[in-house]
């Protein structure tokens, strides 16, 4: 008997601990262009090393988050940065952020010729 309740709770760990996280999901958008997506985009949790790419259809997302509230930062090659805070992660839970980005206007000096 004490066999099967051994079994039982390791059979139970797994799913009691993917309780104690969250996620975070969304698209990034470009709101220039009719918000097509914006496919291999950046997604980082500012001041850590997590983060991801979004997918060919702009979808991204964050897993297996500890709850609390993030920071989360969003770049593209000739893009406006975009930074969004206090994004809340429940535990349990998955949040939803759409991000529509806009083309950043850097300006580059003349080229001369001689």
């Amino acid at each position: 008997m004490k066999q099967v309740i051994t079994l039982i709770l390791l059979c139970l760990a797994p799913f009691a601990y993917a309780q104690q996280t969250g996620s975070i999901v969304g698209v990034l958008t470009d709101k220039d262009f009719n918000n097509e997506p914006l496919p291999f985009a950046n997604v980082i949790i500012k001041g850590t090393t997590t983060g991801t790419t979004s997918d060919f259809d702009g979808l991204y997302a964050i897993e297996n988050l500890k709850p609390g509230s993030y920071t989360i930062e969003y770049s593209f090659v000739g893009y406006e940065t975009v930074t969004i805070n206090d994004i809340k992660v429940v535990t349990g839970k998955v949040t939803t952020v759409n991000v529509p980005m806009g083309a950043s206007a850097a300006a580059l000096d003349e080229v001369v010729i001689r």
